[in-house]
């Protein structure tokens, strides 16, 4: 049975989906708007597994390996700023979770733009559900030491994912299940837990030297259950969207349990929590995602090696957004850089009718041909001006962005 808890008269959860069960295999399961139309469906075991899909989810072309790789294991990924994809994930080389292989994807995956490791065969530190982030002031990933002194390493990675510094931060929270968020402030939060299976949530301000400048701690409900794993972080207007696990001791087996999601203000004092998995028996999920596109919100994660997701629809104006109401485009970062969608001026220009003048102005035919046409293009052109070629263009100038050092 889900349940929902509503702390606020204006809600910003309006509606639940049912759960659904998936035929995509594998772990990690993260559903992301390509476009208003579109979705990429990620799995994770193994590579990195991308499958594009309608707005209904299904298949709509056959999946691709985008690492090219056989060898990873857990996966962090996030979207940059220019549209391309950050991917790092956890590697057995001589141990368990030792290494760390760090990988950049264009925007619609197909091409790798560039990949090496992170660091490779050090046992000293847990390299598995490592938080990752790439913005314009941080780019990079984070991994828990191992030790009686819990913390943190933060390496920074550059646009060919080489790190280029590494820094030791505070343990609370600890990196392994936690997520990473740029605020507009270009200090960086960090969103996670410290006890297994228990809780609280932590929400940890850095400033741009990794000194911790502001530290919340959350008891997230139900409160006869241990919260843990908040990989599923968003920031909708002014409030965050947390989806964490959940469960009561001794159910379900391993470290699986049931997804919930909840509302917090920018202050992250609880707004609403709703229970959005609803599994029992021995059997639960792991690793939640949240992505968005407008009010639909997609709340996935894996069990039993099947993705599952639940769309969630929320008001933005509740939420904050200015003109939430109309809901009327997607968020920015859901296009992919290329624009595989047709841009806007490929449609025939207005004046592709003959002009007037045009036809002769007497009975004999002009002594030469008419000149060509240098303005638009007449009946039976193929394209307008503009089109793909000169958006590549576009996307060549883009800047290089400023990174955390």
């Amino acid at each position: 049975m889900l349940l929902a808890l509503a702390l606020a008269q204006a809600q910003v959860i309006t509606n639940v989906k049912t759960p659904v069960k998936t035929d995509y295999t594998g772990t990690f399961f993260m559903v992301l708007p390509k476009n208003e139309a579109r979705w990429w469906m990620i799995t994770g075991g193994g590579g990195l597994t991308v499958t594009e899909a309608d707005s209904s989810f299904t298949p709509v072309a056959q999946g691709f390996s985008a690492s090219g790789r056989s060898d990873l294991i857990d996966h962090g990924l996030a979207k940059c700023p220019d549209g391309t994809w950050l991917h790092v994930a956890s590697v057995n080389v001589a141990q368990f979770n030792d290494s760390a292989f760090a990988l950049r994807y264009s925007g619609n995956f197909q091409t790798k733009l560039a990949s090496g490791w992170v660091e490779k065969e050090v046992s000293a530190r847990t390299h598995n559900d490592a938080p990752v982030v790439c913005g314009d002031t941080w780019q990079g990933v984070s991994f828990r030491n191992e030790g009686v002194q819990p913390s943190n390493t933060w390496f920074t990675l550059d646009d060919d994912v080489e790190v280029t510094d590494q820094t030791i931060h505070s343990g609370k929270p600890q990196a392994t299940g936690a997520a990473f968020q740029e605020l507009d402030n270009g200090n960086l939060l960090m969103v996670g837990f410290m006890d297994y299976m228990t809780g609280p949530i932590y929400f940890r301000e850095y400033d741009q030297n990794l000194n911790a400048v502001n530290t919340t701690q959350v008891n997230l409900p139900p409160n006869d259950e241990g919260q843990w794993w908040s990989q599923g972080l968003l920031k909708v207007g002014d409030v965050w969207l947390v989806a964490n696990m959940s469960r009561k001791a001794d159910t379900f087996s391993a470290d699986e349990g049931n997804v919930w999601l909840h509302v917090l203000d920018s202050s992250f004092s609880l707004m609403e929590s709703v229970q959005v998995s609803d599994h029992s028996g021995d059997r639960g999920g792991m690793r939640p995602h949240l992505s968005r596109s407008g009010s639909r919100v997609v709340v996935s994660w894996d069990s039993e090696l099947k993705g599952h997701y639940a769309v969630v629809k929320i008001d933005l104006e509740a939420a904050g957004v200015e003109g939430g109401g109309e809901d009327t485009s997607p968020p920015e970062d859901t296009s992919p850089p290329e624009d595989t969608s047709p841009p806007e001026d490929t449609s025939p220009p207005e004046d592709t009718t003959p002009p007037e003048d045009t036809e002769p102005q007497d009975s004999e035919p002009p002594d030469e041909p008419a000149p060509p046409v240098e303005e638009g293009c007449r009946e039976g052109c193929a394209t307008g001006l503009g089109g793909p070629g000169i958006a590549a263009l576009a996307l060549m100038a883009i800047a290089r962005r400023r990174k955390h050092t």
